[in-house]
């Protein structure tokens, strides 16, 4: 048997095997897996990605400065933990080799301190739902949803019946009519008339907004 020999049959079996050994590490034991220099272009390397990838674990990579950075499988970018601080990593491109060209780094992010002793990284880059949006309006919409679901005939549709799928065009055509409701509501005491329910009728035309923008999205 001929195993030093890396084209012979013999190497070859002795190569999968050992692979599938460690892939199996990684899938029942290993917590995480760490990405030393020179790993790009290692079938080997890339195949122990990916199943840490399958099994949602983490993976590090060590650059030749001796910086572990913190990275997915999936190449987003994400915040690395460091010894004091916080470093942003891009996806690294498959077709380089060297490693100066192969990172983008960022400047370290800062990381917050608080009077208790614990810290965190800053909020910077995060979307803040706390501020874009408002709880009452979120209430008010919830509260429209659920009286729409008694239909014209009696029955009871679910919650969720509108991510089954509707038309962008029916979508786009309630919009405008409620769009009118809403135009016309604001400027009723303008012709001496009353603007008798504007909660419903913005309701009703953030639904549509907001479908419209779900079923652009499932097509991203």
């Amino acid at each position: 048997m001929d195993t030093q020999d890396p084209d012979s049959t013999e190497y070859q079996l002795l190569l999968d095997e050992c692979m599938e050994w460690d892939l199996t590490q990684i899938a029942e034991w290993a917590d995480c897996i760490v990405l030393l220099p020179g790993w790009l272009g290692s079938k080997g390397c890339e195949g122990e990605l990916l199943e840490a990838e399958r099994c949602g674990k983490a993976a590090y990579e060590y650059d030749p400065e001796g910086r572990i950075q913190f990275r997915y499988g999936t190449g987003a970018v994400v915040l690395a933990p460091t010894a004091n601080n916080a470093t942003l990593i891009t996806r690294p491109k498959q077709d380089d080799t060297d490693m100066d060209d192969v990172f983008t780094w960022s400047e370290p992010a800062q990381v917050r301190t608080f009077d208790s002793g614990a810290t965190r990284d800053t909020e910077e880059g995060k979307l803040d739902f706390v501020g874009f949006l408002s709880p009452w309006v979120l209430e008010c919409f919830a509260k429209y949803m659920y009286e729409c679901r008694y239909q014209t005939d009696g029955t009871l549709r679910s919650s969720s019946n509108w991510r089954k799928g509707i038309p962008k065009d029916v979508y786009l055509s309630s919009m405008a009519r409620h769009f009118m409701n809403v135009w016309k509501g604001a400027q009723a005491n303008e012709v001496g008339e009353v603007w008798e329910d504007p909660e419903r009728d913005l309701c009703a035309l953030l639904f549509n907004v907001m479908g419209l923008l779900h079923e652009h999205l499932r097509e991203l």
